[in-house]
């Protein structure tokens, strides 16, 4: 009777996985209301960390005594660079790198241009399209 008890016992302790077992993932106690207002934090907070990235950079163009490069240009390549204590926009092009920049366009802006749709509004809609031939 205990030799049975004993194998019966031991039978239903082994459970051989199989490969169609999947194993159960833990539940997120997060609701939905939860996740999205972490989402709109984490768009939030990702949109101010760009800001101050590139409030940073024109404060270390300044301090370099150079114009800071505008979203959507390069540091050193061609394309348009700010003065942020005048607020006016400069397009250079760089045929070679130790060559001379050659200054295509000035532009005053209303603003800092900080974000890439700041840029749309401040500089882009307002340069002629002949500026990219």
């Amino acid at each position: 009777m205990v030799e049975a008890a004993i194998t019966e016992e031991a039978r239903l302790k082994v459970v051989l996985p199989t490969t169609r077992t999947v194993s159960p993932r833990p539940r997120s106690s997060m609701d939905r209301t939860t996740k999205y207002a972490l989402r709109i934090q984490s768009v939030f907070r990702g949109y101010r960390a760009r800001i101050a990235f590139r409030l940073a950079l024109y404060e270390d163009a300044l301090s370099c005594g150079v114009l800071g490069a505008m979203p959507g240009t390069i540091q050193g390549r061609s394309g348009w660079y700010l003065d942020p204590k005048r607020l006016m926009a400069y397009y250079f092009v760089i045929p070679d790198p130790d060559s001379e920049w050659e200054q295509k366009y000035t532009l005053r802006c209303s603003r800092l241009v900080l974000t890439p749709y700041e840029m749309q509004q401040e500089v882009l809609s307002k340069v002629p399209t002949l500026l990219d031939t």
